[in-house]
């Protein structure tokens, strides 16, 4: 039965790897979109973000834990970066996702080509080896 759980975990973790942008509401900044993607921090695998300029997006991160099974002692959940455009311009996003025991181990980047309008509209693309390699 373990074996049936963790085989179904895994598939759905899976699935779940691919980060995923969401339109939100405004803010009083501007615009805002949320980016989400699998984390498991109770394993020892973390996500950081790098901007490669300041001023263009505001950057916040909220992590929740996902529910698993009583006898599971830990699991994974969704890491949610919410971008908040402050003025037109386009900016780099970059979140890589480590195994902080040994980074040399595992290491995954996910790369949003982010660009904001006049209107302070927020459009993403995304590529990276953590998207299998997949541009859109």
């Amino acid at each position: 039965m373990k074996k049936v759980l963790l085989s179904v975990f895994i598939v759905v973790s899976c699935f779940a790897l691919v980060g995923c942008a969401k339109k939100t509401e405004e803010s009083n900044e501007g615009k805002i979109i949320e980016l989400t993607v699998y984390s498991d921090p109770s394993a020892g695998y973390n996500w950081t973000h790098k901007l490669s300029k300041e001023g263009i997006v505001k950057v916040t991160t909220d992590y929740k834990q996902g529910s698993c099974p009583k006898e599971w002692d830990n699991c994974g959940g969704e890491q949610t970066y919410t971008l908040t455009a402050l003025k037109p311009g386009k900016v780099t996003l970059k979140l890589t996702y480590i195994f902080t025991n040994d980074p040399k181990k595992y290491t995954k980047t996910a790369v949003y080509k982010i660009r904001v309008d006049k209107k302070l509209e927020i459009h993403e693309t995304h590529y990276g080896d953590y998207f299998e390699g997949k541009e859109d």
